[in-house]
């Protein structure tokens, strides 16, 4: 085939009507496996409203989550995309390809994004970016598409004049507003140190520390001084302060202590610094709390996950088992008024370590058994595996149901591929999304092709 300056879009829509199923309760058996594209490699899988979007090599393909059937794609032959994301609302999916090479001296490299109706495929639009390298202290760091809202592209951005949030239009790419610092008694001669933000809905939430203008090195951050640590919440669209949220300290400044969590389908959002004694679960447009409970606080237990009613946590109970030959976790599906819902108590294999490839169910609890079957090292490494197992154990059961995959998960009992800096655990290689739940193939060499749908 002759060189040619284009790349060569493979791209369908989808022109039909499609139900959209509920997220599963359960699963009980292994619905269907989807290979990809031979030429083109598995890389990650997010959730619209039919089901699963995968990301490939190349591009995207939407797939039906009930049955596994393809609904639509697009792909640039010989290219490799360099993000994709949904947008906080799920109407749009948005994807990065490279333009050009990066300027690493600026800093900044040039991508075209591509904006796609979650539902048909349809191109909404294209337009360059500039992406910017470096991105200071932030934590996490965001990659280049990690947090879109309904209507914009939010960066992080070091500059001469200090620290900026910054919102850029989804159709032109034009900035749509900035902030760089907060009004307020009190707050003069200091200045905005943002930690963490999220999108949710309409509504950008953001954690920060104001502290004192003057301090120019690290170990200045490290003696007792005032401070004030805020969460408040924006406007997508505008930028406009909608609620805040501030806390008086007097301690050293641990400048990555805060995270936060978002639970769309609960319209809720989570905000915990630990080491400052601090959490708040809050409706995101309002700024006004949920419950007066803490549960992210306490020490015994670790949360791992939303349900409908409120939140799901995990506890060892090691005094069960002293000889070590097995342990048991017990599981609590709590309201927010912290009233214990359900609970289930699951015996484990010491494979098994506590919040690693789990995910609560509405009516089950499910683990991702990597299934190694040789270690490289005394240290415990793997080196081999078989077809990774599902172990499901729902409410009120005794035996919990194992289902073979048929697909193999190439990692470490310990390492789910849950993102630095997360509040809770989010298995990177087991989504829940309407219509099943979803396994993604992970291999040593790279090439994996494979994504399975367990349901109900």
């Amino acid at each position: 085939m002759p060189w040619s300056p284009w790349p060569r879009v493979d791209h369908t829509v989808f022109e039909g009507t499609v139900a959209e199923p509920e997220v599963p309760e359960t699963v009980t058996s292994l619905g269907w496996t989807w290979e990809s594209p031979e030429e083109a490699n598995v890389v990650e899988v997010g959730a619209l409203s039919t089901g699963p979007l995968v990301t490939v090599s190349d591009g995207v393909i939407a797939l039906r989550g009930d049955t596994g059937e393809e609904l639509w794609r697009y792909r640039r032959l010989g290219e490799r995309v360099t993000d994709v994301n949904v947008t906080s609302d799920g109407e749009r999916v948005v994807m990065a390809y490279a333009e050009g090479d990066p300027d690493e001296e600026a800093g900044i490299s040039p991508q075209e994004l591509v904006l796609l109706d979650a539902s048909t495929g349809a191109v909404d639009g294209t337009h360059t970016a500039e992406f910017f390298l470096g991105r200071g202290s932030f934590f996490p760091l965001p990659r280049n598409l990690d947090l879109l809202s309904d209507v914009g592209r939010i960066d992080h951005r070091e500059e001469d004049e200090g620290s900026a949030l910054v919102s850029s239009d989804l159709e032109t790419g034009e900035e749509t507003w900035r902030i760089s610092s907060v009004e307020g008694a009190g707050h003069e001669g200091r200045t905005l140190r943002f930690e963490n933000v999220r999108t949710l809905g309409g509504v950008v939430v953001v954690s920060g520390i104001l502290m004192d203008e003057t301090i120019e090195s690290y170990d200045e951050t490290l003696v007792d001084q005032d401070h004030t640590f805020l969460l408040f919440g924006l406007d997508s669209g505008t930028g406009e302060e909608l609620w805040r949220h501030e806390a008086d300290l007097f301690s050293n400044l641990d400048l990555s202590s805060s995270k936060l969590g978002v639970w769309p389908e609960h319209e809720a959002v989570a905000a915990v610094a630990r080491a400052q004694g601090l959490e708040w679960i809050l409706d995101p447009v309002t700024g006004e709390s949920l419950t007066e409970e803490e549960f992210f606080l306490e020490s015994d237990v670790s949360v791992i996950g939303a349900w409908a009613d409120g939140l799901v946590t995990e506890h060892v109970l090691w005094e069960e088992h002293s000889d070590l030959e097995e342990r048991e976790y017990e599981y609590t599906y709590t309201d927010l008024s912290g009233r214990a819902q359900d609970t289930l108590i699951v015996g484990a294999p010491l494979e098994r370590p506590g919040s690693s490839f789990v995910r609560p169910l509405e009516e089950a609890i499910v683990w991702l058994d990597v299934n190694g079957t040789e270690y490289a090292n005394a240290w415990g490494a793997l080196s081999s595996w078989d077809t990774a197992l599902l172990v499901v154990t729902e409410k009120d059961t005794d035996e919990p149901l194992v289902l073979d995959t048929g697909i193999k998960v190439e990692r470490d009992y310990e390492y789910d591929g849950s993102p630095d800096g997360t509040l809770v655990p989010d298995p990177a290689f087991m989504v829940a999304v309407p219509g099943a739940l979803v396994i993604r193939e992970n291999l040593g060499d790279g090439g994996a092709r494979h994504v399975v749908g367990l349901v109900p």
